[in-house]
């Protein structure tokens, strides 16, 4: 009888053996019949049963039961097909998405920033670093030669006056990507993915004002005579010279702006300007139009520049709103109560999409899987 058993298992443990090396459309589809029921399988009653279900029950009974099971176990490890494995292979490989940089031109010109055709001509004066993923307006010279070509002037017939007429170009950057801009009084800007800004080839005498969308994190040269106006579309933000952060995706149902130093003001619908001092976060809801203003940790809302996001007590919703900035995914929660599970510490906003999960996953009991552009987050 011991025998008996011996061989079972042998031949049990062979079959399970050739199927993981060489499955066939058999054992595929075995395996997709029986899958449904596995998990609810629990193999410590199964074997009770077996051994204590009927008397007289024989041993190589139980050896072939243990065949069974045995099989069973091994086979829900049978990819279902191999094209299904080489999928899974690149999810675990997946960075962010490398979308095009663009630039219109006040002419209506778009010119992709990545390219390297003729972009010295297209952009003269304008230097672009693909290295740094920068495109600088410094180098703009500022006499009144070049000023003529980039301004263009009318006379009022009323009033006699001469009226400059700024041309503005629209920089946008798409899905995965980040990038900067130094505009033509040194400023620079960093932009956050999917965000456009709206900037002057050379700023007026009387304002330096741009238009932001998305997110935007600003150092701005001081200057007394020539304020710096920033306008979303919700609210503007007036700058003598400081470094702020603004939030303002269309998509957020609040919009925010974080002073790190320095002070802006931002004018109220009551009249009069609000001033924000630094470490202060001036909130807008959208939907109710209210306004608040509180102290926070700065380093929560400006780490994305150095493609980082640090998160003390972050609901699991806000991170994936994050990441899907960055990566060509999809999310879908097993359950509701999981978006408002919090986390703090730091991740990568630039590196494989599945460190970052196993990084989330090990510190939490929520768990990732990936089922083609998916990710299905799920309680362990």
């Amino acid at each position: 009888m011991k025998e008996k058993y011996e061989d079972a298992l042998k031949k049990a443990k062979e079959l399970s053996e050739n199927i993981l090396k060489d499955p066939q459309d058999g054992d595929i589809a075995y395996y997709n019949e029986r899958k449904k029921n596995l998990s609810q399988i629990n193999t410590n009653r199964a074997w009770s049963r077996l051994w204590f279900g009927r008397r007289g029950v024989e041993l190589i009974s139980v050896a072939s039961a243990a065949v069974i099971v045995l099989l069973l176990s091994l086979v829900i490890f049978i990819p279902a097909k191999q094209k299904d494995s080489e999928k899974t292979v690149k999810l675990s490989n997946l960075l962010p998405v490398k979308g095009m940089v663009t630039l219109e031109l006040s002419s209506g010109e778009i010119v992709e920033l990545d390219s390297n055709s003729n972009l010295a001509e297209r952009l003269s004066g304008i230097i672009v670093d693909a290295n740094e993923n920068e495109i600088s307006y410094a180098g703009v010279d500022r006499d009144e030669t070049a000023a003529n070509e980039i301004y263009k002037e009318r006379k009022e017939s009323d009033k006699g006056k001469r009226e400059t007429t700024v041309e503005y170009n629209e920089l946008s950057i798409p899905k995965g990507r980040s990038y900067s801009v130094v505009l033509s009084d040194g400023s620079r800007v960093w932009l956050n993915a999917q965000s456009k800004i709206k900037y002057p080839v050379r700023f007026s005498k009387n304002e330096r004002r741009v238009y932001i969308s998305g997110e935007a994190y600003f150092e701005v040269v001081k200057d007394d005579k020539i304020p710096f106006l920033v306008e979303t579309s919700d609210y503007s933000v007036k700058v003598l010279g400081t470094k702020f952060n603004v939030n303002a995706y269309p998509d957020e149902r609040v919009g925010a702006t974080t002073l790190v130093t320095g002070s802006i003001s931002i004018p109220s619908s009551e009249g009069g300007d609000r001033l924000i001092l630094p470490g202060e976060q001036f909130k807008f809801n959208k939907e109710s139009k209210s306004i608040s203003i509180e102290m926070v940790n700065t380093d929560l809302y400006t780490s994305w520049i150095d493609n980082v996001l640090i998160m003390d007590q972050m609901p699991l919703e806000e991170i994936f709103k994050i990441l899907n900035r960055r990566y060509e995914i999809n999310i879908f929660f097993d359950d509701e109560s999981i978006k408002k599970e919090t986390f703090s510490g730091a991740i990568p906003l630039n590196d494989y999409l599945n460190i970052i999960l196993n990084q989330i996953s090990k510190v939490s009991n929520v768990d990732f899987q990936m089922e083609g552009s998916v990710v299905i987050v799920r309680y362990k």
